[in-house]
């Protein structure tokens, strides 16, 4: 458990940098739009 542990934390941590950087890209792609 203690493996597993060490692996889900930079996994939850690089999917949650690939959302937020999915999220700035498509927000600026909205405001070049508008």
């Amino acid at each position: 458990m203690d493996n597993l542990g060490i692996l889900i934390i930079p996994i939850g941590f690089m999917v949650a940098a690939v959302i937020g950087y999915l999220a700035v890209k498509k927000h600026w792609k909205i405001a070049d739009i508008l």
